[in-house]
């Protein structure tokens, strides 16, 4: 498992990330990454997996980038009472 991740967007027709762990899914529309950092989505068109590095944990998709982003626990907003009681969903 590696010690730290980044990404690096090229143009927005290249992203390289460090520090994956596994691929969890891809598309030509979206690829999922597990990193130590969590789980990490790249969304946009036509892309594909340019190069895989498994000694440095490295990934370089190609295609037409729309977003990168740490999927996570959506935070909901609670009411004043629910906070006040300490009410939990």
């Amino acid at each position: 498992m590696a010690e730290k991740s980044e990404i690096l967007i090229e143009g927005r027709r290249s992203v390289t990330v460090t520090g994956v762990d596994a691929i969890l899914g891809f598309s030509d529309r979206e690829a999922v990454f597990s990193t130590c950092l969590g789980r990490l989505a790249i969304s946009g068109s036509s892309l594909c997996v340019d190069d895989l590095d498994k000694e440095t944990s490295t990934v370089v998709v190609k295609g037409s980038i729309n977003a990168a982003f740490y999927p996570g626990n959506k935070v909901e907003k609670q009411g004043f009472f629910n906070r006040l009681f300490g009410i939990r969903r």
